[in-house]
């Protein structure tokens, strides 16, 4: 008989270290992409909610618009930024500022800013007679908006959506 050595049993063990190692591995990288997918979920879900806010906002200024838009940029909804007391310098207004405004159970909330009115030469929307009223030469008020919606706190970067937009209203 021929003696051996344990050649079959080192093997063996060699091969089962071998295959504990591979599974480790893909153990290690399936647990790594359900980390990402989940990141991934979750800066979905603070978009969406981010950009709802923004809709609500710009919903709010619309309708604002159509009632007594002076009393609105006046009111507590909005944060002027004609007013010297108001710093609008920053593009990005702080979340410690008074002016966020929660949109509802999402947990986003979004700020509206008034920036300026400006005299407009944009006659596209006139109507023919209001042309002949006030002549070529007529201006049209124009008000400027930025509107900046936050989902997500502070401290929490990875699901933290920021976005602002501008509304024009002539």
């Amino acid at each position: 008989m021929f003696r051996q050595a344990g050649v079959s049993l080192l093997t063996a063990l060699v091969m089962l270290l071998i295959s504990t190692v591979i599974g480790l591995s893909v153990m290690r990288s399936t647990l790594f992409q359900e980390r990402m997918a989940g990141n991934i979920q979750e800066r979905s879900f603070a978009f969406q909610r981010a950009e709802d806010a923004l809709n609500d906002a710009e919903d709010l200024i619309l309708q604002e618009a159509k009632k007594d838009l002076n009393a609105f940029i006046s009111s507590n909804q909005v944060v002027d930024c004609m007013l010297v007391a108001n710093d609008c310098s920053s593009s990005m207004p702080d979340q410690k500022d008074k002016g966020w405004v929660s949109a509802g159970a999402s947990g986003a909330e979004y700020m509206i800013q008034y920036l300026e009115t400006r005299a407009s030469n944009d006659l596209s929307n006139l109507t023919q007679s209001s042309t002949q009223n006030y002549g070529e030469s007529a201006k049209i008020p124009t008000r400027y908006f930025r509107v900046t919606s936050v989902s997500g706190s502070v401290g929490d970067e990875r699901g933290r959506v920021i976005l602002q937009m501008m509304v024009k209203l002539q």
